[in-house]
């Protein structure tokens, strides 16, 4: 089961939004925020895990993916995320998550060094994780941030330590 099994959904906003879109990109797009939601933030851009998740091609998910970055429906951060703003919005509200900082992200390198905390393995690409997850009250202090490579940070998700060590995931 999920972190969150559900989310409010404003059926006349999610019809708006849908307007520009065509069926494919519509399919597509709500399965992007539904992945989203289910992992409590933005989402690896993996283009063959969301080719799979599409159940189209990697050549079309490509497409669709470029189409809603085009109509402003899903962006892909520094880091190789996609997220939502409508996402961000309705999560977060006011205090929407801002991406962390080169500086922030190449300190926490130096400390922790380019291998993934929760496995061991040399993590590449290198992503910092938020060790009690941002979505659940965590912070964006140091002392909160850990390198992980992409296989374990999308594992765990929005999960805590506890609940992630506790599952059949890893």
């Amino acid at each position: 089961m999920s972190a969150r099994p559900y989310h409010k959904r404003y059926h006349s906003d999610a019809l708006a939004g849908f307007m520009s879109l065509t069926l494919e990109e519509r399919g597509a797009y709500q399965t992007v925020l539904d992945l989203i939601y289910d992992r409590g933030g933005p989402i690896a851009d993996n283009e063959r895990l969301l080719a799979g998740y599409m159940g189209c091609s990697v050549r079309k998910w490509r497409a669709l993916r470029d189409e809603l970055i085009a109509k402003r429906k899903i962006s892909v951060n520094e880091g190789g995320l996609i997220t939502s703003d409508d996402f961000d919005d309705r999560l977060y509200g006011d205090d929407a998550r801002k991406p962390l900082s080169r500086s922030t992200r190449q300190r926490i390198i130096e400390r922790d060094g380019e291998i993934c905390a929760y496995c061991a393995r040399r993590a590449d690409p290198l992503e910092i994780d938020h060790i009690h997850p941002f979505s659940r009250g965590g912070t964006d202090d140091d002392e909160n941030l850990t390198v992980a490579c992409r296989t374990c940070n999308q594992a765990k998700g929005a999960l805590t330590l506890g609940e992630w060590s506790g599952s059949s995931v890893q």
